[in-house]
């Protein structure tokens, strides 16, 4: 992640010029790095301080410590002036905020993408977890979301040709009958291929009054019995 800058940096974070990077406490309510690194840190790169891990430009000089460090640690580097506001601002100035964040991690994705991506997909699996009961977070969550952020990145790159089909959008709706006609209109859909499936239909008369209406289970099958 960019941190706008190294002289910006060390003005911003003036203790950690002289803070030790693996030794010392000074991420808030953490341990020492050096306590959370998967495997024996080298003795030279012990003592050094956390300005020494911070580049020209201002962003963490990752292949330094990513030998070292899992991904729940390494989110532990968020930019330490954000830390606060993160979870201090109202909700919708905390979310233009976080959506507003221009800066970059090692691989060129921005943190207002990632946010948002995780803000969606978060929601859309606690509304999975509600009402399907066969659903499960994914394991490794962080991985899917920067995936994902990854993937919309890409998209987005000017040098990707993206060949885009073009669709006439048509308005879909019940057209009267003539007198005498009565109208039967039916649908099936499956959740999965094959999964759960069901149909149904209403009858009406020619100016829209329901007659008749049903609903069936159809058990196990594909989209296509469904809607036979």
């Amino acid at each position: 992640m960019r941190l706008y800058g190294y002289g910006f940096w060390k003005e911003l974070h003036r203790p950690l010029v002289v803070a030790r990077f693996w030794e010392d406490r000074w991420i808030p309510n953490c341990r020492p790095l050096l306590d959370l690194s998967r495997r024996e840190v080298l003795a030279d790169l012990r003592g050094r301080p956390v300005a020494d891990f911070v580049d020209v430009n201002g962003s963490w000089n990752w292949n330094v410590f990513l030998d070292w460090l899992d991904h729940s640690s390494m989110l532990k580097l968020i930019l330490r002036s954000m830390w606060q506001s993160f979870f201090s601002v109202p909700l919708n100035g905390w979310l233009l905020q976080n959506l507003s964040i221009k800066v970059k991690n090692q691989n060129g994705i921005s943190w207002a993408l990632v946010f948002g991506v995780g803000y969606w997909l978060m929601w859309s699996w606690r509304n999975k977890s509600i009402f399907d009961q066969i659903f499960s977070r994914p394991q490794d969550a962080h991985v899917s979301i920067l995936r994902a952020a990854e993937s919309f990145s890409v998209g987005w790159q000017d040098q990707v040709v993206v060949h885009i089909t073009v669709r006439e959008w048509q308005l879909v709706g019940w057209n009267r009958l003539s007198r005498g006609w009565i109208k039967l209109n039916m649908d099936g859909a499956s959740k999965g291929n094959p999964g759960p499936a069901g149909a149904g239909g209403v009858l009406r008369k020619e100016d829209g009054v329901w007659i008749a209406g049903f609903a069936r289970n159809v058990g196990i099958a594909t989209a296509v019995v469904a809607e036979l």
